[in-house]
């Protein structure tokens, strides 16, 4: 079972996807139209009027996002019907309104280090050009080539996570958006009925290795059953790593981009012998992945899918910086990009070529 994304969990990935296209795309377009200096400020204008408009959407659909995601979740464990007075209790309401500022404040400051990234690399590209310049080096028009360049190689990160790893405007918001809406799905069929105990967490074909071993069991919410582990072993990220080891501190989430949901488990539904196999199951050894090899390929190959989308969409931004100048063949959308690659290898050969001779003549100066 796995949580549906719901319209506007939809939209506010879609919102997020055609800003950063449409952000490339101007970075991209720009010398095509003979823009000079005052233009090229215009088109940093132009950017930042998109990150600015896109914020201002996330602060419109959050609230009705948590709302259905919270919603969705509360009518799993109750009903459809009960589940809409639910959500009008103070204390569920609270539930949604943090989680609402929590997405509303991660996808803002996602979109400021966004506008940072492009104003730090237009004043390096512009002292970088103006002291090549002075050399005798670059010519003109070489400060936004270089500013190009720069965003190129360093892309439109919103965010750096403690290992090194890099997000994108996209990336990024894709994450949090899910995240919150799997974490209100989840509360919201935890505090729909707050004196039920035992949930089971769904289990998926195509499972990672993380969720594989805790996916499947029956769990305690109160934590105190003495036959059945606490939720908090599956739920083990903490918003505050020195807080309490409670679902209160916990993201209701095994990790970002998680796709399992809760379902509320009630003893009374099974047999005595369905009851055991459950008890069993569920308090086995946490390193145990009972996933079948054929659940190990379909996550592998769903896992290769995913990067090599993700890998050629990157691509396609890398090309659409220096080709869509130089190019009136070169694709307007990712899809025809995608489509050339894989059935045109002539075609795409060419347009290998011609990126590297770009970036090479960068280069010399």
């Amino acid at each position: 079972m796995e949580a549906p994304l719901n319209e506007f969990e939809k939209l506010m990935i879609a919102i997020y996807l055609q800003a950063e296209t449409n952000i490339i795309a101007i970075i991209a377009r720009k010398e095509k139209q003979d823009y000079v200096t005052y233009a090229e400020k215009a088109a940093l204008s132009r950017i930042h009027k998109i990150l600015k408009e896109i914020t201002l959407e996330a602060v419109a659909l959050a609230p009705k996002l948590t709302e259905t995601a919270f919603l969705h979740g509360a009518g799993l464990s109750v009903g459809r019907k009960k589940a809409a007075h639910i959500i009008s209790e103070g204390s569920n309401r609270k539930i949604v309104e943090l989680l609402t500022k929590n997405l509303t404040g991660e996808l803002t400051d996602a979109a400021r280090h966004v506008g940072r990234t492009i104003n730090d690399a237009w004043r390096s590209a512009t002292l970088e050009a103006a002291a090549a310049k002075e050399a005798g080096g670059y010519g003109a028009g070489m400060t936004y080539k270089l500013f190009q360049e720069k965003v190129l190689n360093e892309g439109l990160m919103a965010f750096q996570t403690s290992n090194g790893a890099d997000w994108s405007l996209r990336t990024y918001a894709n994450m949090a958006v899910r995240a919150v809406t799997r974490e209100a799905t989840n509360s919201g069929t935890l505090f729909a009925d707050p004196d039920h105990d035992l949930y089971q967490i769904s289990s998926h074909a195509s499972s990672c290795p993380i969720c594989a071993p805790l996916e499947g069991r029956i769990y305690s919410r109160s934590g105190l059953s003495a036959e059945f582990p606490s939720l908090t072993k599956a739920f083990f990220s903490r918003k505050d790593k020195n807080g309490p080891d409670n679902l209160d501190n916990s993201y209701l989430n095994i990790h970002p981009n998680c796709r399992h949901v809760l379902i509320k488990w009630v003893e009374e539904a099974h047999t005595a012998e369905e009851i055991e196999e459950a008890k069993t199951f569920s308090n086995r050894d946490w390193k145990d992945d009972p996933r079948s090899r054929a659940s190990i390929e379909a996550y592998r190959k769903s896992q290769r899918v995913r990067r090599q989308l993700h890998d050629d969409y990157e691509q396609y931004q890398r090309y659409q910086l220096r080709l869509d100048l130089v190019r009136d063949d070169f694709p307007k959308t990712f899809q025809t990009f995608q489509r050339v690659k894989q059935n045109n290898p002539e075609r795409y050969a060419k347009w290998r070529k011609i990126y590297r001779e770009i970036g090479q003549e960068i280069k010399r100066g």
